[in-house]
């Protein structure tokens, strides 16, 4: 009879922090509240538009910015 080699799991690496990402967790939602404080103020719907389209333009820059570091740091 053969013997059954152990198969080991690999190990987790740790990766350093993405200091991209905890920005990006935070900034998706603050966007939206602050549009919704926007809509509830009465704000005029050009200004709602143009501050939707500048929050989440800065959110997806830093979205994908911290995408390309977690690429860099798994070495893909």
């Amino acid at each position: 009879m053969s013997k059954k080699k152990n198969k080991t799991k690999p190990t987790p690496q740790a990766t350093p922090a993405n200091p991209y990402r905890k920005i990006v967790l935070i900034l998706n939602p603050l966007v939206l509240v602050v549009l919704a404080a926007c809509i509830y103020a009465g704000l005029p719907l050009e200004a709602i538009v143009s501050l939707g389209v500048v929050g989440y333009g800065i959110w997806g820059y830093l979205f994908f910015k911290a995408r390309r570091v977690d690429r860099e740091n798994l070495g893909h």
